[in-house]
């Protein structure tokens, strides 16, 4: 072989080697690319499920507390509104906001969500939108179930935000609550897992 096919064959090994190089070195970037992505759904995905999970046991010791209610008529109120939920968010039969304005038709309560801000964090986008749902749920599931209209839905709410906020200002809250509200009668299960087990784990 002379001289100068040896010299192209070597050439052209080179740019194979280089190409398999290159495509190696993109295939791994979209790898990671696909990661980060996948970790950061799934980690916005936890941030929603926690706020949703704070929300309803806040809702749970707050009708617990303001209204006087068991454990029976906790769990109705419960179930009513994982149904309602279901219908909405799953089934798709009508939007958050149909249902907010048709509470607000039958109650006269406005009830006043946190709306998201244009250009916020996601997460707290996400936060905000757990919130709102597990409010509109819980609202709807007294006025259906118990004939609440505009006041007693403003105190339920009203009692919430207080146990929402101390929540907020220490985590081990969350493990008295879910305590009082098991000593009532009621043991609460979500996704799995039961209540106690879940404050725990956000308590650390």
């Amino acid at each position: 072989m002379g001289f100068l096919k040896k010299l192209k064959k070597r050439g052209d090994h080179a740019a194979r080697l280089a190409k398999r190089k290159e495509e190696r070195r993109t295939e791994a970037a979209e790898e990671r690319q696909y990661f980060r992505a996948r970790n950061e759904a799934e980690r916005l995905y936890l941030v929603r499920e926690r706020s949703r999970f704070l929300t309803q046991v806040a809702y749970v010791a707050a009708i617990r507390e303001t209204f006087g209610f068991g454990a029976q008529r906790l769990l109705a109120v419960m179930q009513k509104a994982v149904l309602v939920g279901d219908c909405c968010l799953r089934d798709k039969m009508f939007t958050l906001k149909e249902l907010r304005d048709q509470l607000e038709l039958e109650t006269g309560y406005d009830v006043p969500l946190d709306d998201v801000v244009k250009g916020e964090a996601f997460g707290l986008q996400q936060t905000k939108a757990a919130v709102d749902e597990v409010t509109i749920f819980y609202l709807w599931a007294l006025n259906d179930l118990y004939k609440m209209r505009k006041r007693r839905l403003a105190r339920a709410y009203a009692a919430c935000e207080q146990v929402s906020k101390a929540f907020a200002d220490d985590h081990t809250a969350i493990c008295r609550k879910v305590q009082e509200i098991e000593d009532a009668g009621l043991r609460m299960h979500f996704n799995g897992y039961s209540a106690m087990e879940l404050a725990k784990l956000i308590a650390g």
